[in-house]
């Protein structure tokens, strides 16, 4: 015997659509840290701008001397460079206008943390 289990459709069957981003062109990267003090706050915040082709990284805490590297998906760097968090707000990199996957690494004396984008 075979049975069929007949489905009700409410007209809202469809997938639903991706949510707007709530920044507008902003998309928040996740940042992923092991801070080596403690703080309630997150030292590190980025951000892709769609319409810049960049990534803005903010210090929000002062963390010390940092080193930020920026590779694509074949391992070459986009940007690597030292950056003093008690007296730099943050830096701003700009990237090629293409598709592709970047890794974004974090490191200095207090605090490591890594995230990826693809675009």
């Amino acid at each position: 015997m075979v049975f069929a289990t007949p489905c009700l459709a409410d007209g809202n069957d469809t997938l639903p659509s991706t949510p707007n981003d709530p920044f507008g062109d902003k998309i928040e990267i996740p940042i992923k840290g092991i801070k080596y003090q403690r703080s309630l706050n997150e030292p590190i915040e980025a951000y892709y701008y769609n319409n810049e082709y960049t990534i803005e990284i903010e210090f929000t805490e002062n963390i010390g001397n940092i080193v930020v590297v920026i590779r694509n998906s074949d391992g070459v760097y986009m940007y690597n460079e030292q950056h003093n968090t008690a007296t730099e707000n943050g830096c701003t990199i700009l990237l090629p206008a293409h598709t592709e996957c970047y890794s974004i690494d974090i490191t200095g004396s207090n605090y490591y943390g890594y995230g990826n984008i693809c675009l």
